[in-house]
């Protein structure tokens, strides 16, 4: 009979392979450097998590939870105010390239783009969700609901830019130009 797992040690297993998904920029890693990272084997990660697709789907979890808080949070001291959208813009480009968010923001990305591509229904059905969520808060402060769209693959380009380079001067260049030249309507 197996050992029953230690809810704890699960928990903290999770937390320590999530932190290599963060350095190493994905998910779909081996089981082996998962391992490494949280110094465990790979045996234990199978005994707690029953295999490594559970375990990506835990990893997948947390990862969701954390970005539905960041994104609250970020939305909440934003605020509704469409006037403000270059601020809030340029206020979201520091906030994902800064150095405390942008392990989480290249996982973010990552995952969007394997999540699109992959074989799994429920995989590309959350990635569409969570770029309707962007488009729709991006909506609600735009004059012109149209360009929320634009400005997200604005956003995301100058990201796969910034993480690819290591240049977020560049993007923050692009938005900004974006602004002085996009036609302001009356909100």
């Amino acid at each position: 009979m197996a050992r029953p797992t230690n809810p704890a040690r699960k928990e903290e297993l999770l937390e320590r392979c999530f932190e290599v998904a963060l350095k190493e920029g994905s998910f779909d890693i081996s089981l082996s450097v998962y391992a490494a990272g949280a110094d465990t084997s790979p045996r234990m990660l199978v005994h707690h998590f029953g295999s490594k697709d559970a375990l990506m789907a835990a990893l997948e979890a947390r990862f969701d939870a954390q970005g539905e808080a960041d994104f609250a949070r970020f939305e909440q001291e934003q605020g509704a105010d469409p006037a403000s959208l270059e601020r809030v813009f340029l206020a979201l480009w520091e906030h994902i390239t800064s150095p405390e968010m942008a392990p989480m923001a290249r996982l973010a990305q990552n995952e969007l783009s394997r999540r699109l591509t992959g074989s799994s229904e429920g995989s590309r059905r959350a990635a569409v969700a969570q770029t309707r969520r962007w488009v729709t808060f991006l909506e609600t402060r735009l004059p012109d609901p149209g360009t929320a769209a634009v400005l997200l693959m604005l956003l995301q380009g100058a990201l796969v830019n910034a993480f690819e380079t290591g240049d977020t001067a560049l993007g923050r260049a692009a938005i900004t130009t974006f602004f002085e030249r996009w036609p302001r309507r009356s909100v």
